[in-house]
């Protein structure tokens, strides 16, 4: 899950991972959400 390329491409899917990662909690706007549950649902990578 955290070693993903597509990871690259996506910054707020990097923000989101590394915020699980560390357990802070971090900002995310609607887009930005829009485009982690896209990113999940896509590689159906729910854990």
């Amino acid at each position: 899950m955290f070693d993903n390329l597509s990871e690259d491409a996506n910054p707020s899917l990097t923000k989101f991972e590394q915020m699980l990662k560390t357990n802070e909690i971090l900002y995310f706007d609607a887009i930005e959400f829009e485009s982690i549950i896209h990113h999940y649902i896509d590689f159906a990578q729910f854990k």
